[in-house]
């Protein structure tokens, strides 16, 4: 299996990820590549982005913030910013009621009921932690919400490509979690999961938001 990285400009609202994508892989996709995109520039391309300096931080968000448990690298949603985020996409109440449930999973040892109770969309928020050596700018004081419409956008860029490839948008991280948030047709989830456990896209400054496999 060969793993591409593809690298493009900085993309931002203005761009429509379908012709962006049909650009960059003109020259160098194939007949039998799986094509991954990563979410990110897809709902930022989507306007699925809203900076920190815009965000109304509720006394809710300040206060279930404090008792997250933060993961290993990033803040997660003890970040002020990624609750009160959560809140706006799931609803005050259903994000209380994650709280109370994933407080009483935690007290049983159990851990992952908030994420159930609160919903997928409110567990793939992004939010950087405000380093630009970590994140391309403009996106170091932002959040970034899950794509909309995902198997629709995949589906146009592999019409607008005009290839036999099979394409994906996912969300990878540095752990082997990858959240598929979009697909062509005839493209098994499981394999890109498996396929992008390396999270060969990168997470920092690579801006290579694209990629392909070939098996």
């Amino acid at each position: 299996m060969e793993k591409i990285t593809i690298k493009t400009h900085v993309i931002t609202g203005e761009d429509d990820i379908i012709q962006v994508a049909a650009r960059a892989l003109e020259k160098k996709a194939k007949d039998g590549d799986v094509i991954v995109i990563s979410s990110k520039v897809v709902s930022i391309s989507q306007g699925m982005v809203k900076p920190f300096d815009e965000l109304k931080i509720s006394r809710l968000a300040r206060f279930l913030s404090k008792f997250v448990t933060k993961p290993l690298s990033g803040e997660g949603l003890g970040r002020v910013e990624k609750m009160q985020g959560a809140i706006d996409e799931a609803g005050a109440l259903r994000i209380l009621l994650a709280a109370v449930i994933g407080g009483i999973g935690k007290m049983m040892g159990i851990h992952g009921w908030f994420y159930q109770v609160a919903g997928r969309r409110a567990g793939a928020i992004d939010g950087a932690d405000g380093v630009r050596a970590k994140t391309v700018g403009p996106y170091n004081r932002v959040l970034i919400f899950a794509p909309v419409k995902g198997d629709e956008v995949c589906e146009k860029i592999k019409a607008e490509l005009g290839r036999e490839v099979e394409i994906a948008i996912i969300d990878a991280n540095d752990y082997g979690d990858v959240d598929v948030w979009g697909k062509t047709a005839g493209l098994d989830p499981e394999y890109v999961e498996n396929s992008c456990a390396d999270n060969f896209l990168g997470q920092r400054l690579e801006q290579t938001p694209i990629g392909i496999i070939r098996p």
